[in-house]
C-alpha cells in the first residue's frame, strides 16, 4: 500500500523539479522497495506499443549514491509524492536524485 501523498513534498517538488520531470517524460520515480538503494523511472509514452518505458539507477540511493532516500514521485498534470521531509537532508537528497534522473533521462529511456 502506497503512502498518502504529502502536501509539503509535493510543493517543494513542483517547485524545483516538476518543469524538468515533465520535460523528459517522466511519468513516476521511486525507491524500488524490493533493492532499496535503486531508482526506478517510468516515461510516458513510448516503447512496444505504447507501453511504459522504465529506467532503473541502481544504487542511486544508497551510501556511494545521492544518499537514503525514501520517495516516490506520480507525474501528471499535478503531482503527488510520499516520502518525509523530517530528515534534514531530505531535499538535497531529492535534489540529487532528480538531478540525477533529468541528467541520465535519455539513456534510461534507450540504453541501446
Amino acid at each position: 500500500m502506497r503512502p498518502k501523498s504529502n502536501p509539503e513534498v509535493v510543493q517543494q517538488i513542483e517547485t524545483r523539479h516538476g518543469a524538468a520531470l515533465r520535460a523528459v517524460g517522466v511519468r513516476s520515480l521511486g525507491v524500488d522497495p524490493r533493492n532499496s538503494e535503486d531508482v526506478v523511472v517510468v516515461f510516458s509514452g513510448g516503447g512496444r506499443l505504447g507501453r511504459k518505458v522504465a529506467g532503473r539507477l541502481p544504487g542511486l540511493v544508497g551510501s556511494a549514491g545521492c544518499g537514503r532516500l525514501e520517495v516516490g514521485i506520480s507525474v501528471g498534470d499535478s503531482l503527488t509524492a510520499w516520502g518525509s521531509m523530517d530528515d534534514p537532508a531530505f531535499m538535497s537528497r531529492l535534489d540529487c536524485v532528480v538531478g540525477k534522473v533529468v541528467e541520465q533521462a535519455a539513456e534510461l529511456r534507450d540504453p541501446d
